[in-house]
């Protein structure tokens, strides 16, 4: 059987084609693998969420006699909602959470809570009142000197003496200043008006 010189032609064309489509293919499969090697994937770097981590008293006062820092006690009930706008809005915020971890050991205590808690050498339980399923604790009652109300932000200083109390829902504004007022130790120096009229906050005035 004889094979015409134009069947030997379409089988060399179609040879060529085929070595020519491998080519490009290794050449393009080449050059992918030498880009990857010179540009290698950037690392996911996982940002870190700025918080406040919260601690009992016991810890925070342990802490304290190690490293002395003032304490600042977030005073709440599970009821309070404003205890729990604060939370939502004011101890979110970037600026108030770098004022109370440089400044600050933090404390959460719930105002009704029902552990006995030990602090400056006396222990405190809760305290039920007659007749009532309601109560509060002996604790958070001597911190606020009997004034009971919620939320109350209490300041320590280095030792653990009672600073001052100051009752109602701070915005992030509010906060800020007070933060820096005791934290820094102006209260040392100025009266609380005094201080507001050089402090510069670094949050926006409509900072709720």
């Amino acid at each position: 059987m004889t094979i015409s010189i134009k069947s030997h032609f379409v089988f060399f064309v179609v040879l060529l084609l085929f070595a020519s489509t491998s080519s490009c293919s290794l050449f393009n499969k080449s050059q992918k693998q030498a880009k990857q090697e010179q540009e290698p994937e950037e690392e996911l770097v996982e940002e870190v969420k700025k918080e406040i981590v919260w601690l009992d008293i016991e810890e925070a006062v342990a802490r304290s006699e190690e490293k002395p820092k003032k304490i600042i006690i977030d005073l709440y009930t599970d009821w309070c909602h404003w205890c729990k706008v604060m939370d939502k809005n004011t101890f979110t915020n970037d600026v108030i959470i770098d004022l109370v971890n440089e400044h600050y050991y933090p404390v959460k205590l719930n105002g009704e809570a029902k552990d006995t808690l030990s602090f400056q050498d006396k222990e405190y339980v809760f305290y039920k009142k007659p007749g009532s399923n309601r109560g509060f604790h002996e604790l958070a009652y001597a911190l606020t000197g009997g004034r009971l109300s919620y939320p109350t932000i209490v300041f320590l200083d280095e030792e653990s003496k009672v600073l001052q109390p100051i009752p109602g829902y701070k915005k992030p504004t509010d906060m800020e200043a007070i933060l820096t007022y005791f934290g820094k130790g102006h209260h040392k120096t100025a009266i609380w008006k005094e201080f507001l009229e050089t402090f510069e906050s670094q949050l926006p005035p409509a900072a709720e």
